[in-house]
């Protein structure tokens, strides 16, 4: 009698590897990296102005987008092809991506929804401050960090 309470086992050979008959353009594998590190270059103008005015959304927003671009810029890099033999298999990196990947979109989500707030309160007719105060500047930069991360 067999035993049924045994796992079943799933073990696929290299052999049983079938290439696919479509394969990527290899023009995508310089170009992805490429217009990745052009992506983490222009972003980083944006970043130092809105360093400089304290916009905490905007500057989340731009560091989140730099996280993507460098993920995607080292993944164009390591895996330029289709051919899945040659892979290097991730170990590592592949953990850190996926560890990343949730915190890096709602990271994004709250800081355009910061973003919204903040153009919503410069809009604001009755609750205007024209002059705030050391105190309530230091207040929204703290609110900000604390919202967008």
């Amino acid at each position: 009698m067999e035993n049924t309470d045994a796992a079943p086992s799933f073990t696929i050979e290299v052999t049983d590897f079938v290439m696919p008959d479509v394969v990527a353009d290899p023009a995508n594998a310089i170009a992805l990296p490429l217009f990745a590190a052009l992506a983490l270059l222009i972003t980083y103008l944006p970043l130092r102005s809105f360093y400089r005015v304290k916009n905490i959304a905007a500057c989340s927003m731009m560091v989140v987008i730099i996280i993507i671009n460098l993920i995607v810029l080292i993944n164009g890099i390591i895996w330029p092809s289709d051919d899945w033999t040659k892979w290097w298999m991730g170990y590592g990196l592949c953990d850190i991506e996926v560890i990343l990947r949730f915190p890096i979109t709602m990271a994004l989500a709250t800081s355009l929804c910061c973003l919204t707030k903040g153009l919503a309160d410069a809009l604001d007719t009755k609750h205007a401050v024209f002059n705030p105060s050391r105190a309530q500047r230091r207040r929204k930069v703290v609110g900000d960090i604390l919202f967008c991360w």
